[in-house]
């Protein structure tokens, strides 16, 4: 085991004194949630994206879980400890935190996006940019003038060109990351992720045991 990952723990249990709340973000929607609860005596706390597309958590007072968590409290004068990952007994769905973990506690963080999140988050963006070129197309079209007309398929190539540009600034780098991953070469955010996998014997991120809902 390496030495510079921080160590995580599997604990079953019960539920109880389960908490849930909303941080609000800058557009006045909830943007996360924190899930607060109590396994034996011990606090744990767990974080999910709420925007809108987000998968969320269903857990409810007195069920039975496996948990991933980080063995040690959050701080001093906070005994939570933070929850990687949980399988909810009850019905065997299993939750792994990502975005919102890897935001808020950077130096324990696993990767920021699941591989299961990187498809959908990428034709977004694909989806996004098309659209907003084709908005610009279509300005142009209606509202141009004979001269802007005359110009019109050359300014679109190079819009379009930029667009692409920007798509792959996003796909490029997950495509080189998860390639070094998958031939055994690791970052440590991905090792950290790894290691929550196994802890809870589901596999590994790419070859999962389980339906897993990235949150």
């Amino acid at each position: 085991m390496s030495a510079d990952l921080p160590s995580i723990q599997r604990i079953s249990g019960t539920l109880h004194a389960l908490t849930h709340e909303a941080h609000v973000g800058a557009n006045k929607r909830p943007s996360y949630g924190i899930y607060r609860f109590l396994i034996g005596q011990q606090p744990y706390v767990m974080y999910a994206g709420e925007n809108f597309g987000n998968a969320l958590p269903f857990m409810a007072e007195g069920d039975q879980v496996d948990i991933a968590a980080h063995d040690a409290p959050l701080a001093s004068d906070d005994p939570h400890r933070l929850v990687y990952a949980m399988r909810n007994l009850e019905d065997d769905r299993v939750y792994v935190s990502h975005r919102v973990f890897r935001f808020l506690h950077t130096d324990i963080g696993p990767v920021g996006v699941g591989p299961g999140q990187r498809t959908p988050m990428l034709k977004l963006i694909g989806w996004l940019l098309l659209i907003t070129w084709l908005i610009f197309v279509g300005i142009v079209y209606t509202t141009g003038t004979p001269q802007t007309l005359a110009e019109l398929p050359e300014l679109a190539t190079v819009i379009g060109g930029g667009m692409l540009i920007v798509w792959l600034v996003f796909a490029l780098p997950l495509l080189f990351l998860d390639t070094r991953w998958r031939l055994g070469k690791p970052t440590r955010r991905q090792r950290i992720l790894d290691r929550v996998y196994a802890t809870l014997n589901l596999g590994t991120p790419f070859a999962p045991t389980a339906r897993i809902e990235e949150l």
